[in-house]
């Protein structure tokens, strides 16, 4: 794949993958950014589905920071990777689009090193409350097109969201084209509206990996 990328390992049914070694690179979450966007957009995925008659999904959770990264392990048996609370967070992202309704989330971290050209590109999704953490993550869905999205009606409507004005976050959503992210949203302030949180810090917490 030609977006430098060094491609870590199988985890089951999943890539690990990162960005900045052993290659260094100015801006490695901007390059692993594109390389998410290629995969979106790619006409290869749904060529594949039709061949097989099946519809191929995946997810992607992308996170930037410090780790740890070098050859790990003994003389026996070693392995090149990439480890630390950085690579951690971007293994909670990933199963955390299947609880939001998007294939592919970026932490704060990562969006606030994109041009202004690809933020057009990313919408807040909110707070979330990752399994193993005790602070909040702001989390962004990376969409392959931002028709029919209005960034500034989007971003009131997360606001009041998070201030747990979940009828006014319900009617903002509403206005918004209904794909799986939006519908999800207004599912989970329905819900809150008829079943309101005994306490809520604008997060929701993921009680699972």
């Amino acid at each position: 794949y030609q977006r430098r990328v060094h491609g870590d390992k199988y985890i089951g049914d999943c890539v690990m993958a990162f960005w900045g070694a052993p290659d260094a690179s100015a801006n490695p979450s901007q390059e692993a950014f594109d390389a998410v966007m290629a995969i979106l957009r790619s006409p290869r995925a749904e060529a594949q589905a039709s061949d097989f008659g099946v519809r191929l999904a995946f997810r992607v959770g992308l996170n930037t920071g410090q780790a740890l990264v070098g050859n790990f392990g003994s003389s026996l048996r070693w392995d090149y990777t990439a480890i630390g609370d950085a690579v951690n967070t971007a293994a909670r992202l990933k199963p955390l689009n299947k609880e939001f309704g998007t294939r592919a989330l970026c932490s704060q971290s990562v969006f606030s090193t994109l041009s202004s050209e690809n933020k057009a590109f990313v919408r807040s999704m909110g707070n979330a409350l990752l399994v193993g953490k005790t602070e909040a993550l702001s989390v962004y869905e990376i969409m392959v097109s931002n028709e029919g999205h209005e960034a500034r009606t989007w971003g009131h409507a997360m606001q009041w969201f998070q201030k747990g004005e979940f009828k006014n976050a319900r009617t903002l959503l509403q206005k918004f084209p209904q794909d799986a992210a939006v519908q999800e949203l207004i599912n989970v302030c329905t819900r809150y509206i008829e079943n309101p949180p005994e306490v809520w810090e604008g997060a929701r917490k993921m009680m699972k990996k």
